[in-house]
């Protein structure tokens, strides 16, 4: 199927790059087409190739991106609270003043239509493929040649992806339609497109915090600097400004919360990271992450080319400084940002996704696209699709296992993750970490350790009804003990593991708790209802 779908896709591309290079109708055979033409044609293959580039999101039941189970969770429990059936509504209080509102809002409001795991899929899939739109839009805004956008497709599955960023994820297309707005204003600033740029800023606070303060010290710096004059600057960029209270607010109110008081950490590993899950240090982790493989010798020599494939291929670096500034800014966050702060962890990791996109702003100036080149960048491209769908299939049949159990758990219920395997051999980040969270999400349930412990989130604990189960807690599953995190409030334990731990986890539990259900490595424990009932809410 994979091999079909991928060859499919292929000869579609190859039939419209055909009409691309293709002289224009009832035209001399030696006149090429218009710029304008072409460009439109260049637009519309990047648009077909993006889209067909999501199908690995659809091909496995549910994706692999490690937090994603948590966050269609705080969806799911957010629709849940207006239903007087749900027993857990208690329990949580709703925090409207998040900065990740504008991809929850997506997916609750697709949910009824769709259903919460194709509006998940939906969403994601828009998300990636505005990735390489946004970059060729932003290239033909500056004078590059936007086919060379089609080089980014492969990053669309890096580490923002894998790990399940989702919010991150949709905010990088919006971020980068945020700068294309900005060049625009900066070479015509009238009155309307200043005050879209300031509405347009408060929609980039309210999809991720981390990519308006990047994305608004890039667009200060290019409107300085192509403008040439403080005050003229001062003046465009005041609308963009009413989202800094905004920030400040919520920057005030999260940093007083209990729990996004940890330490801001830096890890300076330039070669060596401290923790695996980074793919690498500062400087070895920059393929890895990008890719979202382990760094060996084939992701080294893809992440090279998809870097060198566009200047090989007929294009030409700008002279423009100002348009190597995000790729310099890119790279300094790379290098010297935290990897943790207010709770947030994977910091800096992150934004390797926009490294390719601004280094082609700069090194893709229009020089025309060499015939042979163009057919390397498909097969690139194809390939690479077909490497992601071959490791999405094999994921998924490590994930059939939960699928299986899942259809046996009784709904509104509350449920402990034990994930003492949370990796698949496919993928490198630990896809199974917060898998159980999807009971959460389609069954009306709740699962810990659940993402409403972090206060940035939209679905919160009331301070008062806090679990025992606390964050951290599913990084080591084998500290469960019974009476340490009150056993006796869940119904059901999910575990993923080799053996049947059941006998050690639950011996001694006061409450008789049987296996009920197995399959593959996971296995599903439920709790004697009749004894010790679990906490009425």
């Amino acid at each position: 199927m994979c091999k079909s779908l991928v060859g499919s896709a292929g000869q579609l591309l190859f039939s419209f790059e055909d009409r691309i290079q293709s002289q224009q109708p009832n035209a001399e055979l030696s006149q090429p087409l218009p710029q304008d033409e072409r460009s439109r044609r260049v637009m519309i293959l990047l648009a077909i190739a993006s889209v067909l580039a999501t199908f690995p999101v659809w091909l496995a039941t549910y994706p692999p991106m490690v937090d994603l189970p948590q966050h269609m969770a705080q969806v799911a429990i957010l629709r849940n609270l207006r239903d007087p059936a749900f027993r857990f509504a208690g329990l949580f209080e709703v925090n409207w003043f998040t900065p990740y509102l504008l991809g929850y809002m997506a997916v609750y409001v697709l949910t009824p239509v769709v259903g919460i795991v194709a509006a998940s899929k939906v969403v994601i899939s828009v998300a990636l493929a505005g990735l390489p739109m946004a970059t060729g839009l932003l290239m033909k805004e500056v004078g590059g040649d936007s086919y060379w956008a089609l080089l980014t497709i492969p990053t669309m599955y890096g580490f923002t992806y894998e790990w399940g960023f989702l919010n991150f994820l949709i905010a990088v297309p919006v971020g980068l339609f945020f700068l294309l707005l900005v060049i625009r204003t900066t070479r015509k600033p009238i009155l309307r497109s200043c005050i879209l740029l300031g509405l347009f800023a408060v929609l980039l606070f309210f999809c991720h915090a981390l990519i308006c303060i990047f994305l608004g010290f890039i667009a200060c710096v290019y409107m300085l600097v192509e403008i040439g004059n403080v005050k003229k600057t001062i003046l465009t960029t005041m609308p963009m400004a009413s989202v800094v209270p905004l920030a400040v607010a919520w920057y005030l109110r999260t940093k007083s919360h209990p729990a996004t008081q940890d330490a801001i950490l830096w890890d300076l590993g330039w070669l060596h990271s401290a923790g695996s899950d980074s793919l690498g240090g500062r400087l070895t982790g920059f393929f890895p992450r990008l890719l979202g493989l382990q760094g060996d010798v084939i992701c080294f020599a893809v992440g090279t080319v998809l870097f060198a494939l566009s200047l090989l291929g007929g294009a030409r670096p700008t002279r423009r400084m100002v348009l190597w500034m995000p790729f310099v800014t890119c790279l300094c966050v790379l290098l010297f940002c935290p990897t943790s702060a207010f709770g947030t962890d994977f910091i800096y990791q992150r934004f390797v996704v926009f490294a390719l996109p601004f280094f082609l702003l700069g090194a893709s100036r229009a020089g025309g696209v060499r015939p042979a080149w163009r057919a390397v960048v498909v097969f690139v491209i194809i390939g690479w699709m077909a490497l992601l769908a071959a490791r999405t299939l094999r994921y998924d049949t490590d994930a059939r296992g939960f699928t299986n159990i899942l259809s046996g758990m009784e709904p509104n219920q509350r449920v402990l993750s034990l994930m003492f395997v949370p990796l698949t051999e496919s993928i490198p980040a630990p896809v199974f970490l917060h898998y159980p969270a999807w009971y959460s999400a389609t069954k009306k349930g709740i699962v810990d350790v659940s993402f409403a412990l972090c206060y940035p989130e939209l679905v919160v604990y009331e301070p008062s009804k806090l679990p025992r189960a606390q964050l951290g807690f599913e990084l080591s599953p084998e500290t469960f003990e019974w009476a340490k995190l009150n056993g006796s409030d869940y119904r059901y334990f999910v575990v993923r593991a080799p053996a049947n731990l059941g006998f050690q986890l639950f011996r001694g539990a006061p409450c008789g708790v049987s296996l009920a259900a197995r399959s593959q490595d996971w296995w599903l424990y439920e709790k004697d209802p009749h004894c010790s009932p679990a906490t009425t809410f």
